[in-house]
């Protein structure tokens, strides 16, 4: 194959990928899209290097088609790291799937397949390692179907169908047949996965147990992060502060209100009862969850949520533990999920995560396995060009919602704020750049968790096992191969 004829494979992989995120949302290209990538890395005599430069190319050409340019260099690297980190995975997967194609050639069709789905999970949960976890199954938030697999692999599950498609697509092409054995079997468990969700989805809310909440989400948009490029929306000065739109979800019915990331900055002082959101709660009877900083036990503060309940008592705190980038220079990291009871009946158990925390299943997970029915997440996400890592991070909450079995409250003062059911489905979402409350009524899971909360990541640990002992079962085939002195 010709270099250049590799590098525009890559490009169009790029630009599928890109344009079955969101917010264009084509999820269909997300099951053809990174067949182009698979097919170039796997040229005879391709080097590692090449592989990985071409998976770079990839995520960077996505990057470009999701983010385009702005003036604003710290928006721009925001924006585009994600994309970059992407590439790398991308890079990876196809150096692993290079390799072992052309280290195996005689082995059964169907082995490469898996062999790259198993490599494409590994690499992904390889990222959660590192200070910034990306995948592909992004692709499919809105796909509801699909999504209920995560109850029993997590977010790995989709991340593997994709990849299995994507590889057996490859090797239709590759084998120029009309019809393969890969694709076969890989269409075949993809439909099976999609008619099992699609009926979990439809008929869980009305066979569960569990009750009805009302949830809302408030969105305290201000304007002063300019990320609007269109200016203020609402209009000059004149927005609605945090306690007003709280006070709004609490007169709509909301039994929760969850505000936004440090909202209140230092304004907030728990159990003190002339505390102004103390006071909203004890008149509205209602609890609200309300993001602030404490002092820390060094010169940093923590980043905190905290749980007041209708008497206007601070029920419980959690302190944000997974920090964005250069965010660790000024706050101190908390330890764990926090889970708190709320004292209601039906609202039963809270978890409290903060932004960040939620890029990783763990804490999640962790609050879930202590009988959280409803995670609260004060969000702020970085405006940047096109609101990208608004909509890459949101995308992220129905998996974490349908991996646990949890209703989730997102809160972000500057968009995508949002309620979801503990199947996914995203009961309501406010747009970029409004102040707004948004609320919904959501059925309630039972509190036990799913499959993945009691076994975590096991496929992905299983997909890595797969890669490790192929690497393995090469290296001792080359030596036995290899000619002896």
């Amino acid at each position: 194959m010709n270099p250049w004829i590799a590098v525009a494979l890559a490009m169009a992989s790029g630009g599928l990928f890109a344009v079955a995120l969101p917010p264009f949302d084509q999820e269909w290209l997300g099951w053809l899209a990174l067949a182009p990538l698979l097919l170039a890395v796997t040229v005879p005599k391709r080097r590692t290097l090449h592989a990985l430069g071409l998976g770079l190319l990839t995520g960077i050409v996505a990057g470009i088609a999701q983010v385009g340019w702005a003036n604003d260099a710290t928006s721009l690297n925001f924006a585009y790291l994600p994309f970059i980190w992407i590439g790398l995975v991308f890079g990876g997967v196809g150096a692993l799937a290079g390799a072992a194609r052309q280290r195996w050639p005689g082995a059964h069709p169907l082995a490469w397949t898996l062999f790259t789905a198993c490599a494409g999970v590994s690499v992904e949960w390889l990222t959660t390692l590192s200070p910034l976890p990306v995948g592909i199954a992004l692709c499919q938030w809105r796909a509801q179907a699909f999504l209920q697999i995560a109850s029993l692999t997590g977010i790995w599950g989709v991340s593997f169908l994709l990849w299995l498609v994507n590889a057996a697509l490859a090797d239709l092409a590759l084998r120029r047949k009309p019809l393969t054995v890969p694709l076969t079997a890989a269409v075949l468990l993809t439909l099976s996965v999609g008619i099992w969700g699609a009926f979990r989805a439809t008929n869980s809310a009305r066979s569960d147990d569990g009750p009805f909440a009302t949830l809302a989400a408030v969105q305290d948009y201000n304007g002063i992060d300019g990320g609007d490029p269109n200016g203020m929306r609402s209009g000059g000065g004149d927005v609605p502060d945090i306690e007003t739109l709280m006070r709004q979800a609490a007169d709509r019915g909301a039994e929760l209100v969850v505000g936004s990331e440090e909202a209140l900055g230092s304004a907030f002082v728990p159990n003190d009862d002339r505390d102004h959101i103390a006071h909203l709660a004890r008149e509205k009877k209602r609890h609200f969850v309300v993001g602030y900083q404490q002092r820390g036990t060094s010169d940093k503060d923590f980043n905190c949520a905290a749980l007041v309940g209708p008497t206007g008592k601070t029920l419980g705190v959690h302190r944000k533990v997974h920090l964005f980038l250069g965010e660790k220079n000024a706050i101190e990291a908390g330890q764990g999920a926090t889970v708190v009871e709320s004292g209601n009946p039906r609202l039963g158990k809270i978890g409290l995560l903060i932004c960040f925390d939620t890029c990783w299943t763990g804490l999640t997970r962790a609050a879930a396995a202590r009988g959280a029915r409803i995670i609260a997440v004060p969000n702020y996400d970085p405006p940047v060009h096109h609101a990208t890592l608004h909509h890459l991070h949101a995308a992220l909450m129905p998996f974490r919602a349908v991996e646990n079995g949890v209703a989730l409250v997102r809160a972000d003062p500057n968009g995508l704020s949002m309620v979801v059911d503990p199947w996914g489905k995203i009961a309501v979402s406010a747009p970029m750049y409004q102040a707004k409350t948004v609320a919904a009524t959501v059925p309630l899971a039972t509190g036990r968790g799913t499959f993945f909360t009691r076994w975590g990541d096991w496929l992905a640990y299983g997909c890595a096992g797969v890669v490790a002992l192929a690497a393995a079962a090469g290296v001792v085939g080359a030596a036995a191969a290899s000619p002896k002195p």
